[in-house]
């Protein structure tokens, strides 16, 4: 029983949302401000892997207000990849639509997208990406929030092939990790903290 408690609290799943919780905690006597820290969990799928299911995506974001409604907002993720390693940094414009504590808010802009595989070979995209989600803010500085996002992939670099193991037939039948250009759509729950 003890096992699977501490295998739960060491999924690193648990740990964003764990350090999202401690800054809440944190911050809850404090007056909100105009900087924002969080994490989000959620699904992506790629048009151009319809077949198969949504992945799972990890995020931690930071986003700067730069005027009572519009604010700047970096974002780095990872999004699980079978057999590989995917990483993307965006940038976004995010803006606000009104509201006191429960906020409408579109969000566009874009960023870079890296692929690796177990092998070492690596992928380089960018992309473009525009959404639309609803948080709540509360006085004290927590944010909660979901959003859905369509966006436009491109690769810029295809795959660099590494030297491969002869026994590469024992794969198993599991894919090799690829981007490819196409749409994608996403979703995302976050939950953060304004200071």
């Amino acid at each position: 029983m003890l096992a699977a408690a501490c295998d739960v609290l060491y999924d690193r799943r648990m740990r964003i949302w764990l350090a999202s919780a401690a800054l809440a905690a944190g911050a809850t006597a404090a007056q909100a401000g105009p900087l924002t820290i969080g994490a989000s969990l959620g699904v992506f799928q790629s048009d151009a892997n319809t077949g198969s299911e949504s992945t799972g995506t990890e995020t931690v974001f930071a986003r700067l207000g730069i005027t009572r409604g519009l604010a700047a907002a970096l974002e780095v993720q990872r999004i699980d990849a079978i057999g590989g390693d995917l990483r993307a940094a965006t940038g976004l414009v995010v803006l606000d639509l009104g509201g006191t504590h429960l906020v409408p808010i579109l969000l566009a802009g874009g960023g870079f997208d890296w692929l690796t595989d177990s092998y070492g070979g690596e992928t380089d995209a960018h992309h473009l990406e525009a959404g639309l989600g609803l948080e709540y803010r509360s006085r004290g500085g927590f944010v909660i929030g979901i959003d859905y996002r369509v966006g436009q992939l491109a690769v810029d670099a295809p795959m660099t092939e590494p030297i491969r193991p002869i026994l590469n037939c024992c794969t198993l039948g599991v894919p090799e990790p690829s981007l490819s250009n196409g749409t994608y759509q996403s979703a995302r729950v976050s939950a953060g903290v304004r200071f």
